[in-house]
């Protein structure tokens, strides 16, 4: 299985949103505040 990492920053939410789009398993590195950990949890949900 192959895992990508995206980072978890604001730039990063839109690759993670087309990652999790085309069925690719993400794994979101660096989260380094409330606010990007919750914006990269709606990119998830958000699929």
């Amino acid at each position: 299985m192959l895992i990508y990492n995206r980072v978890g920053t604001r730039a990063g939410i839109p690759a993670i949103e087309e990652t999790i789009f085309a069925g690719v398993p993400v794994n979101v590195t660096l989260l380094f505040s409330r606010e990007h950990y919750i914006a990269a949890a709606e990119a998830y949900i958000a699929w």
